[in-house]
């Protein structure tokens, strides 16, 4: 979703109960495939699997969490449509890595949240995700590779990283045994 440009065609009430009807959709997925919400900021919602203990399941679900939630957009997509409003497109960015979860702020404005080099890579992930697209780390990619389908993209130098990485655009998953 491009909440920017919602907020230019459509009055603060609609566009947050645009945001709410997508926010349940995609946070109903995340958390069927064993997933936790982090935060929704704007139209960003973070998701982080393996905590507070790490599953062998863990990158396969996220990854059939994100196609889940492009499919349910895509058919969310087909309902404003018919009615006559605008499409939402979403990406999604995985990575797999370590970080620190935790309670951070002071006194009165504490807020949970992920620190961590592996949450900053994510973050630059999603960014290069278009609509429809869930793109993935060579992390992410390396426990799933046998489960999965996907295309390597060109790689790519994301975040503050001093060389390229590994970027894959997964296409289909098999279903959780």
């Amino acid at each position: 979703i491009r909440l920017t440009r919602m907020s230019k065609t459509m009055s603060p009430s609609e566009v947050v109960a645009r945001l709410q009807q997508y926010f349940m959709v995609m946070q109903r997925l995340i958390h069927e495939y064993d997933g936790n919400i982090n935060k929704c900021a704007g139209d960003d919602i973070m998701a982080f699997w393996s905590a507070p203990q790490r599953s062998a399941e863990d990158e396969g679900d996220a990854v059939r969490a994100a196609l889940q939630m492009q499919t349910k957009l895509w058919a969310l997509n087909l309902q404003l449509e018919a009615e006559g409003q605008r499409a939402l497109s979403m990406g999604v960015g995985l990575n797999t890595g370590e970080f620190v979860a935790g309670n951070i702020g002071i006194e009165d404005n504490v807020e949970f949240a992920l620190i961590g080099d592996s949450v900053n890579l994510a973050a630059q992930i999603v960014k290069l995700a278009a609509r429809y697209q869930v793109f993935i780390a060579d992390a992410t990619w390396q426990p799933i590779r046998h489960l999965a389908g996907a295309v390597q993209l060109p790689p790519r130098v994301v975040h503050d990283a001093s060389t390229s990485m590994a970027l894959y655009s997964i296409r289909s998953i098999q279903h959780r045994t």
